[in-house]
C-alpha cells in the first residue's frame, strides 16, 4: 500500500545555497544577516556553507543563522584557496530539497523576490519542465552600494531595473550580466551531472564548466559550434554560435518577466587573479575535450560520508535522475569494472546499503554480483519493464516470478470503488487504443480468421523470445523453452475437433515456431487475438497479464508472477492441458482479475514514456531498447513520486530566439559573402521592398482621392 505520495507540482522544497569564506575588509556577517528582511516562502530555506571560516567569524555566522532559522554547514579543508565548487557541492550533498538556488552572498533584490522566484519555479521548472533558470544580475558601482538598502523596496527595484537599459551611462550600475552563475535547478539534475568540478580553485571557469554540462545533458537544440567558447560578454552574444549564446536564453527567460538581482560592490577578493584564472582555463579546456568524447558519461555527485546506493550499469530504466529523488546518494558501478572477489571491500569502502539492478539475470556475471550482494545483506532492487504498456516495476523482493510482491495478500483487499472504476476505464481505453509492449503487425482482415474458426473453441498459444531471461531461468517443471515448444506442438494430437489452435510468435524472435494443423496468426494484433480466443497457453509471457484485461483464462507451463487462483492454471504437458480444456474445467474470476490489474496500476507499477529502438541481440532474437526515459509516476517501496511530462518546447519558434534569428537565417543561406555583408544586403532589400510598397500605396491613395492629379502626373512622367 502506498503510504507516502510526493507530487512535485505541490510538495517541493527549495534550498538557497550560499557558499562563503571570510576575508579582511569585507562585511560578510552583515550580508548574511540582511537576508532576514526577505519575505521568504515557507518552503524556502537559506543554507550557508562556511568554507574554512575562522572560528570567531564562524561563531558569529552560526548565531545569525540560529536567530533567523537559516541552516549553517561548516566545511573544513586543508586548502587555502576558496573552492566554491566544493562548497556548493557540499551544500547539495547535505540538502534534501527538490530545487536548489545557487546564490552569491553579495547579490540581493527586493523584499518579495523569492516569492517571485517561487512562482517561476512553478510555472517554468515544473509546469513547463525547463531544466533550469538563471537570474540576470546587475553589478552596482561603489558609490551607490555604500548607501543602498538591500533587500530593497519595490520602488527602488523599479528604478534600478530601469537603469539596466542604459547601464553603460548609469551612475548606479557598473555593468549588467544577462546570465551568470545565479542558477535555480532541480537537485536531482545537479547530482546526475556530478555537480561542480572541484578541480577548480580560486576564481574562474567553474561556472562555465557547470553551465556547459547542464546544456549538454539537458538541451538538444544546440547552436552551431556548440563547444566553442566565445569569451565576449553575454550582452554581445548575437550570433547563434557557441554554448554561451544558448546559455544566455535561460537568463532572458526571467528578464522578460522582469526578474533581476543586484550585486553589491566589494573589493576584489585575493583568489581572483590572472594566474589562477589561467590555471582554471586549462582545466576547462581539458574538460570540454573530455565532454566532447562520444564515450564520455557523467558520474553522479557522491557524498563519501553518507550511506550509498550503488547502481549496477547505466541502463536508462534505472540510472537516471528520477531515481535520485529516492536514492539520494548514488554511485555508479559498471559491470565490467567489478572484480567478484573485491565486492565485499567495495561495499564497505563506499558504505553501500542498497543496490539497483536492471534485470539481474541479464548476464551470468551480473547474476553472480546480485547473489553476492544479497548474501552480504545489501537490499537489492530490481528494475524492469512491466507487463502493461509504458510500465516499469521496482521490486526489492526479486525478479519477476521470484518476487513475493505479487502475492494475493497484497492486492485482494487493497482497493476502493474509485480506484476500481478508474481501472475499468483504463482497461477500456487500453483496448480501444490497442497499445502493446512491442509493435504489432495489424492484419485488419480479422473476419477471415473468424470464418476459419467457425465458432469453435479457440486456444491461443503464445511464443516468446528465446533470449528472454524468463525463457532461460523461469521454465519451472517444463525445464526448458524447447520443451515448451515441443509440448505445444503436440497439442493437435490431444485436442478434438471442437478446438482450433492459433499460435503467435514473438515480434522480436528471428526463429519462428510452427505448429502443424494449427493457424499461424503472426500477422494479427495481439489485442484482436485476445478478444477472439477462448483461452491462452504460454510459458510465462507478459501476455498473461493482458489476457486478464480480456477476461481470458491462462494456462501456464513455467513460473509466472500472475499466479491467480480461478484466473490462471498451471499445466505440465500438452496432454494435461488438453484434458483440462476438454473437460470444460475452465472458470474465470472477473473480480480477482480486476483487483490484480488495479494493484499493478495504482500501487505497484511505475509509468514512463520513452523512445524505442531495436537492434540484433542474438542469432535467435532482436532486442528492444528504450531511450530518453521520462517517468511520470515512480513507485518504490511504499513511496510514490509524480513528475511532469517532458517539455516539447521548440526554441526557434519562441521570441527567446529573436536575438539570433537573423544570424541563423544568414548562416543557413550558405552565401559566400561575409556575414555582415549578408546582413546589410538583407536589410537593404527589406528597406527597398518597404519603400516600393509605400510608394505604391501612396499612388493608389492619390488615384482614389484626386484622380485628375494622378493622371496628369502620370502623363507628364510618360512624356519625359
Amino acid at each position: 500500500m502506498i503510504q507516502k505520495k510526493f507530487n512535485r507540482s505541490t510538495d517541493y522544497k527549495v534550498d538557497i545555497i550560499i557558499a562563503v569564506q571570510d576575508r579582511e575588509n569585507y562585511d560578510l556577517e552583515n550580508r548574511i544577516d540582511k537576508r532576514k528582511f526577505y519575505s521568504l516562502p515557507k518552503n524556502f530555506r537559506f543554507v550557508i556553507v562556511g568554507y574554512n571560516c575562522k572560528a570567531n567569524v564562524e561563531e558569529k555566522i552560526v548565531n545569525i543563522c540560529k536567530d533567523n532559522d537559516f541552516e549553517y554547514i561548516s566545511l573544513k579543508t586543508n586548502k587555502t584557496l576558496f573552492n566554491i565548487s566544493k562548497a556548493r557541492n557540499y551544500g547539495v550533498e547535505h540538502s534534501d530539497a527538490d530545487f536548489i538556488i545557487f546564490e552569491d552572498v553579495d547579490v540581493f533584490s527586493h523584499t518579495d523576490f523569492y516569492k517571485k522566484l517561487d512562482e517561476q519555479i512553478k510555472t517554468i521548472l515544473i509546469n513547463k519542465n525547463f531544466p533550469f533558470m538563471v537570474v540576470p544580475v546587475s553589478y552596482l558601482n561603489e558609490n551607490f552600494s555604500e548607501y543602498a538598502q538591500f533587500p530593497c523596496s519595490i520602488s527602488t527595484y523599479n528604478d534600478l531595473t530601469s537603469e539596466i537599459y542604459y547601464s553603460e551611462h548609469s551612475d548606479k550600475i557598473q555593468f549588467h550580466t544577462p546570465t551568470n552563475s545565479y542558477l535555480i535547478i532541480e537537485r536531482e539534475r545537479i547530482i546526475e551531472i556530478g555537480g561542480y568540478d572541484e578541480n577548480y580553485e580560486g576564481w574562474g571557469f567553474e561556472d562555465s564548466d557547470f553551465a556547459f554540462k547542464l546544456l549538454k545533458k539537458y538541451w538538444n537544440q544546440l547552436p552551431r559550434e556548440f563547444y566553442r567558447l566565445d569569451t565576449r560578454p553575454y550582452k554581445n552574444q548575437v550570433q547563434w554560435r557557441g554554448w554561451r549564446s544558448l546559455y544566455r536564453i535561460f537568463g532572458d527567460l526571467l528578464a522578460f518577466k522582469g526578474i533581476y538581482a543586484f550585486h553589491i560592490w566589494h573589493q576584489i577578493a585575493p583568489h581572483r587573479n590572472e594566474e589562477i584564472k589561467r590555471k582554471n582555463q586549462n582545466i576547462y579546456n581539458d574538460n570540454i575535450s573530455k565532454y566532447c568524447s562520444k564515450s564520455f558519461f557523467f558520474l553522479p555527485l557522491h557524498n563519501e560520508e553518507k550511506d550509498t546506493t550503488v547502481f549496477i550499469g547505466r541502463n536508462p530504466h534505472t540510472y537516471n535522475r528520477f531515481y535520485f529523488r529516492h536514492f539520494t546518494n548514488p554511485i555508479l558501478l559498471e559491470e565490467n569494472e567489478i572484480e567478484l572477489t573485491e565486492i565485499h571491500t567495495y561495499l564497505n569502502k563506499n558504505k553501500v546499503k542498497t543496490a539497483v539492478f536492471n534485470n539481474p539475470y541479464g548476464t551470468e556475471k551480473r547474476k553472480k554480483i546480485y547473489d553476492i550482494m544479497k548474501s552480504h545483506g545489501i537490499k537489492c532492487y530490481v528494475v524492469e519493464r512491466g507487463a502493461l504498456p509504458w510500465s516499469i516495476y521496482v521490486d526489492h523482493s526479486g525478479f519477476c516470478a521470484e518476487s513475493e510482491l505479487y502475492d494475493e495478500k497484497y492486492w485482494i483487499n487493497n482497493s476502493n470503488s474509485q480506484e476500481l472504476a478508474e481501472t475499468s476505464n483504463y482497461i477500456d481505453t487500453l483496448k480501444k487504443n490497442r497499445e502493446t509492449l512491442e509493435p504489432q503487425k495489424n492484419n485488419d482482415n480479422i473476419k477471415e480468421l473468424k470464418n476459419k474458426i467457425n465458432s469453435r473453441k479457440t486456444l491461443l498459444v503464445i511464443y516468446q523470445s528465446p533470449s528472454d531471461t524468463t525463457t532461460r531461468y523461469f521454465c519451472g517443471n517444463i525445464e526448458t523453452y524447447d520443451n515448451f515448444i515441443t509440448e505445444t506442438q503436440n497439442l493437435t494430437k490431444f485436442l478434438n475437433e471442437d478446438w482450433v489452435i492459433l499460435y503467435k510468435n514473438h515480434p522480436l524472435s528471428l526463429q519462428k515456431v510452427n505448429i502443424d494443423k494449427a493457424i499461424n496468426v503472426d500477422e494479427y494484433h495481439i489485442n484482436d487475438l485476445l478478444e477472439l480466443c477462448t483461452c491462452v497457453a504460454l510459458l510465462n509471457s507478459g501476455v498473461g497479464v493482458l489476457a486478464l484485461l480480456y477476461e481470458k483464462p491462462v494456462f501456464y507451463f513455467g513460473k509466472v508472477f500472475y499466479k491467480i487462483n480461478e484466473c490462471n492454471y498451471q499445466v505440465l504437458s500438452a496432454k494435461n492441458l488438453a484434458d483440462k480444456l476438454q473437460k470444460n474445467a475452465i472458470s474465470f474470476n472477473k473480480e480477482k482479475a480486476l483487483k490484480f490489474i488495479n494493484y499493478l496500476l495504482h500501487h505497484f507499477y511505475s509509468f514512463a514514456n520513452w523512445e524505442r529502438k531495436e537492434r540484433k541481440y542474438t542469432d535467435k532474437a532482436n532486442l528492444s531498447i528504450s531511450i530518453n526515459i521520462n517517468y511520470e509516476i515512480l513507485r518504490i517501496d511504499n513511496y510514490e513520486y509524480k513528475f511532469e511530462k517532458p517539455n516539447n518546447f521548440i526554441l526557434k519558434d519562441s521570441i527567446l530566439f529573436d536575438r539570433y534569428r537573423l544570424d541563423d537565417y544568414v548562416f543557413r543561406t550558405n552565401s559566400t559573402k561575409s556575414s555582415q555583408q549578408q546582413i546589410d544586403t538583407i536589410i537593404r532589400k527589406e528597406i527597398i521592398q518597404s519603400n516600393v510598397v509605400n510608394s505604391r500605396k501612396s499612388k493608389f491613395l492619390k488615384l482614389l482621392r484626386t484622380p485628375i492629379s494622378f493622371f496628369r502626373d502620370f502623363l507628364i512622367k510618360r512624356e519625359n
